[in-house]
């Protein structure tokens, strides 16, 4: 199951292991985030939107979640738009819900877990 970023590069990077992909919360364009370093070259292999870019695996549909009251949101550190632009130039289906009033906390995760489950499910034929 894909939980952050973190997880839908792993996915993105190994489509043999993994063909389905969900995710609540989402740091992408983070080469373009400086909060952590000050080069950003390095980045550039783990940024999903630049991976998803370059995705040739099989097919897969990505579910996020964003949490509107996500503090990171508003001072442009959450990009899901980028995610979204990023895979429809890669023809790569997305499913972003904006969430309200959620930011990424346990409560957020265990409020859409199931649905997440289900969505990995329906593409699992399970």
């Amino acid at each position: 199951m894909v939980l952050d970023v973190h997880s839908l590069t792993l996915n993105i990077n190994s489509p043999s292991v993994i063909h389905v992909c969900g995710m609540h919360t989402e740091l992408d364009g983070l080469s373009k985030c400086v909060h952590v370093f000050d080069t950003r070259v390095c980045f550039q292999e783990y940024d999903a939107c630049n991976l998803v870019k370059k995705y040739n695996g099989p097919p897969m549909e990505i579910l996020v979640d964003q949490g509107k009251a996500d503090n990171f949101f508003p001072q442009g550190q959450l990009l899901p738009d980028n995610l979204v632009a990023a895979c429809a130039e890669a023809k790569v289906p997305v499913i972003l819900r904006m969430q309200d009033g959620y930011d990424h906390s346990y409560y957020f995760i265990a409020t859409f877990m199931g649905e997440h489950i289900a969505h990995h499910a329906k593409a699992l034929n399970l």
